[in-house]
């Protein structure tokens, strides 16, 4: 690493040039060494999130057929405590795949059609259980200016409004927890076909 500049003279010409230099053949290596490091770690995320996101379906496959057959009442509870216990512990995984994803430089965003409603069905589903044990009341609003046919990546939603989500219901001691949805102020009608943003809050 170096720097030159010049230095001047009584007249204010430039009499020559003083340059300083400065070993960092040290910070280099140690900076590729973190890099290739951060690489492999990456990576090993990436595999066993894969390797363990496979049995784990099948764990999920299983619970849910379990929480479906006719069981006594405490037999029920305890399969589905299978089933949630074992759907966030996927959701865990996930979350491991998308950042080893994000520092690979290798996230994307998928772009399909979906329903707003089904998608917003799915996550009041998988922490209903969680607001009913707390005694807490879950709403959806959904304004009427949003469209429910959209283009996106409905995965990464369904992500993200479920964190929010239940993240709110723990944190909320009694009462409702509300996830509304608005086309932001300023955008074009989500109406049209053309492209809005939506605001979604928890």
């Amino acid at each position: 690493r170096w720097a030159a500049h010049p230095w001047y003279n009584p007249s204010g010409k430039v009499g020559g040039i003083v340059m300083v230099a400065d070993r960092i053949n040290e910070l280099v290596e140690a900076r590729e060494k973190a890099l290739a490091a951060s690489l492999v770690k990456s990576q090993f995320l990436a595999n066993m999130s894969h390797e363990i996101r496979t049995p784990m379906n099948g764990v999920l496959g299983m619970a849910q057929l379990l929480v479906q057959a006719p069981l006594e009442p405490k037999q029920r509870d305890y399969a589905q405590t299978i089933y949630r216990s074992a759907e966030h512990l996927l959701g865990v995984i996930n979350d491991l795949l998308d950042f080893s994803k994000i520092e690979a430089g290798e996230m994307r965003l998928e772009k399909t059609d979906f329903d707003l409603d089904s998608c917003l069905e799915s996550v009041v589903e998988m922490v209903a259980a969680l607001a009913e044990e707390k005694g807490i009341e879950l709403s959806i609003v959904v304004d009427s200016s949003v469209s429910r046919k959209l283009v996106g990546d409905s995965g990464r939603l369904k992500q993200i409004l479920l964190n929010l989500t239940g993240n709110a219901i723990k944190f909320t001691e009694g009462g409702q927890v509300l996830v509304h949805v608005t086309v932001k102020l300023g955008e074009r009608s989500a109406r049209s076909r053309q492209a809005a943003k939506l605001l979604f809050s928890v």
